[in-house]
């Protein structure tokens, strides 16, 4: 059996922060990248999280980018909203793609305010935005990767499609 690469790494900034995670957006990387295509970490871009042990965001970026993951997804609530812009600046000089996810609208200015050299993809906030997020790395990889094509549009088959009323585009 061939061993399935991990391709992206989920950066929830706490505990309460993973609380907040949508369903779907474990079903989506769950059913397109597989369970062992990505992995998911608490990380902090403020603090330690357990002064026992190095689990500072600076040595988990090292750790993940050195086992050649090039993806992160970056989500955190608050008004400080710091880590998805920490996370592209630990990963950007080696080919890291970040995709940042303000849980309250408060962190929005923090992930979209970032200043130029430190890009940071932001499809939304809160659940839309995760589960935006979810689809957009998927998106990303499905690029190279006809499998992970089929099994997106798999994905989106099997989901109810939204039908959005009442919408006119004016000329």
């Amino acid at each position: 059996m061939q061993e399935v690469q991990v391709k992206v790494a989920f950066i929830i900034g706490s505990q309460s922060d993973k609380k907040r995670i949508p369903k779907g957006f474990y079903e989506m990387l769950d059913a397109v990248l597989t369970k062992d295509g990505w992995e998911t970490h608490m990380a902090s871009a403020h603090r330690h999280i357990d002064p026992n042990q190095d689990d500072t965001l600076m040595s988990l970026c090292n750790d993940l980018l050195d086992r050649e993951i090039r993806y992160f997804i970056a989500a955190a609530g608050g008004g400080s909203c710091g880590l998805p812009g920490a996370v592209s600046g630990l990963v950007m000089d080696r080919g890291g793609v970040v995709i940042g996810v303000p849980l309250d609208s408060e962190g929005l200015q923090s992930v979209i305010g970032l200043p130029p050299g430190i890009p940071c993809a932001c499809p939304g906030v809160g659940e839309w935005g995760l589960l935006n997020a979810a689809q957009l790395a998927c998106q990303i990889l499905a690029v190279n990767s006809a499998s992970i094509q089929l099994d997106l549009n798999k994905f989106r088959e099997l989901k109810p499609k939204r039908v959005i009323r009442n919408f006119e585009i004016r000329p």
